[in-house]
């Protein structure tokens, strides 16, 4: 069963983005398309922030090499001045498993 490490690439991926850590998020989603890379650079230089902790990884679904989970939670958003606010995670997320393991190759 793969799903604990399906999950584990995700939390790791979710607490990349907590950490504002670009380059850790590509790590785990090197298939990141370069406008959201170019979005979530600005996202981080304005000093805005977002806290995944709250997000869940629920229906793993897993086919040979490819894999989807549902995602599920909130996140919260926190600005420049530190006014923050819920917003809802991605729904869905789509990996693939390569010679390296598992990867993201969508999150939407």
């Amino acid at each position: 069963d793969e799903r604990p490490e399906v999950e584990l690439v995700l939390v790791r991926y979710a607490r990349a983005l907590s950490a504002s850590d670009l380059s850790g998020m590509q790590a785990i989603y090197p298939a990141m398309p370069g406008d959201v890379r170019d979005a979530w650079k600005e996202y981080f230089n304005a000093n805005y922030s977002l806290d995944t902790s709250r997000w869940r990884f629920l229906d793993i679904q897993i086919t040979d090499n490819i894999a989807t989970a549902r995602i599920t939670g909130t996140s919260i958003e926190r600005d420049k001045k530190g006014k923050q606010r819920e917003v809802p995670p991605p729904k869905t997320a789509h990996l693939e498993k390569g010679p390296g393991g598992w990867r993201i190759t969508a999150i939407n």
